[in-house]
Order: C-alpha cells, then structure tokens, then sequence
C-alpha cells in the first residue's frame, strides 16, 4: 500500500469540498457526500486498512453523511427564503397565463406561478403588475389598480 494515499485522498475531499463552496456556492449536495466519503476512506488509509477497508470506510462514510448534509442544505435554504427583488420583473405589467390550471406570467422564456397581493382570483388574459417575487411565484395586482394608486 502507498502511504501517500491517505494523503491524496485527503486532498481530493478537500477539492470536492472547495469546487462545491466556491464554484456552486454550496448548493450541491452530492459533492459534500463524496467528499466526506473520500475523507472518511482517506482516514482508514491513515489507520493502515486495506484498499477493501478504505472503500468500506469510504462508503459507510457517504451514508452516514446523506442524513447531514440534507439536514444541513434545508437549514441554509431555509434562511435564504427571504423575497427576492428581481428587477427584471418589478413593475412591469403582464398578462396572466395558464399552464394547466395554475396562473401565472411568463417572463422571456420563463414560467412564473403568480397570486394576487390581496388573494383575489386571477384569470386568464387579467392584466397585472408585479409587485414583489417570493420563491418563484410573482405577487400581483391589478395593472390598473396599480397605475390609479
């Protein structure tokens, strides 16, 4: 067995964790499972276990790490749950659309599901403005209740 291989290993999790932070702004969830798989391998490497063992550790690691790191991701997703102000849509007025029965705006090639501010039924062809984005789902009103005010 090399005894380098922990080493390598150690930084290959390192690297899986990096390119998740600062290439995809610790949105994936699949490289931090690996990632904590390969360093859970690389520690067994380090106690002197086989490659068998390595791989075993490797894989007991990942699943013990799915539970976390899902745990983890819904926490941060949570918190950024804030609206949005999404420029592109603030203000302008649209025509309300249908995609099954869900109304909604499309924006360029884009679908948003929309409600109304005051919870009134929107209808298809009804006319509006966005107030705000929230998630995906644009708050409305009506395009002339908004330009009356």
């Amino acid at each position: 067995m090399d005894p380098y291989s922990p080493l390598i290993l150690v930084i290959l999790g390192l690297a899986l964790l990096a390119v998740d932070i600062l290439l995809l702004g610790g949105a994936s969830i699949i490289l931090p499972i690996v990632a904590i798989g390969v360093l859970a391998a690389a520690g067994a490497g380090a106690f002197g276990l086989t490659t068998t063992g390595q791989i075993a550790a490797g894989a007991i690691g990942s699943l013990v790490a799915v539970p976390l790191v899902v745990l983890i991701s819904r926490r941060l997703r949570r918190r950024g749950k804030e609206p949005s102000d999404d420029q592109r849509l603030l203000e302008d007025t649209f025509t309300i659309t249908l995609r099954g029965d869900r109304p909604g705006i499309s924006h360029r090639a884009d679908f948003f599901p929309a409600r109304h501010v005051r919870g009134d039924r929107l209808q298809r062809g009804q006319r509006v403005r966005v107030i705000r984005i929230e998630g995906v789902t644009a708050l409305v009103d009506d395009a002339d209740d908004a330009n009356g005010a």
